[in-house]
């Protein structure tokens, strides 16, 4: 039992040492880009969700029977809901066996304006005007953060909106932690064996 342990301690440890890629695709076909800043480190799918990624989470799960056909393209994924996005992330959490989500209002600070369009966060929105609160108390909603650097809501990139709210300006993109790529590599290492 000693010597499994410390095996084990060994492989855990060498684990820990493999440097995180540059770069990796998931299962899904994603391509995930690492980012790294000051107080910040992740993985960002380089392109925004396509229709074809969300239509294979459609495929999949109960949202898609009876539902409208959708573009299966590269296209990016737009008009969806916060609440659809996050089940998106939920869905390849499972799939991939790793943790995936929308990111904060932090984590798309650095990616900046790297995508065509606005993203849904994972943040909630406290603006600081009289309106905001009001919503947020007189309907008991949750606001949550829009990422817009191009100005297609307003003209500063951090924007409050309704969950439910769906624009065609509107798309996303996934995030998942640093520890993903070097499991990434862990596997693949493992696999050459």
């Amino acid at each position: 039992n000693k010597y499994l342990a410390k095996i084990k301690r060994a492989i855990l440890s060498g684990r820990q040492e493999i440097s995180p890629p540059k770069q990796f695709a998931n299962g899904a076909g994603m391509k995930m880009t690492l980012l790294t800043g000051k107080e910040h480190s992740f993985y960002l799918s380089e392109d925004l969700v396509s229709c074809h990624q969300f239509g294979a989470f459609l495929r999949e799960s109960t949202m898609g029977a009876g539902g409208a056909p959708l573009r299966e393209t590269d296209d990016p994924m737009v008009g969806l809901t916060w609440d659809l996005a996050r089940q998106f992330c939920r869905w390849l959490s499972v799939r991939e066996n790793v943790t995936y989500r929308l990111p904060t209002t932090a984590e798309a600070a650095l990616i900046g304006n790297h995508y065509p369009t606005a993203i849904w966060t994972n943040s909630t929105w406290d603006g600081p005007d009289a309106t905001a609160r009001n919503v947020r108390e007189r309907f008991g909603i949750t606001m949550k953060v829009i990422w817009d650097p191009h100005g297609k809501f307003a003209a500063e990139p951090v924007v409050g909106e309704l969950p439910f709210a769906s624009y065609d300006q509107l798309a996303f993109a996934v995030v998942t932690s640093r520890k993903t790529g070097r499991i990434d590599r862990w596997n693949r290492l493992r696999a050459e064996k």
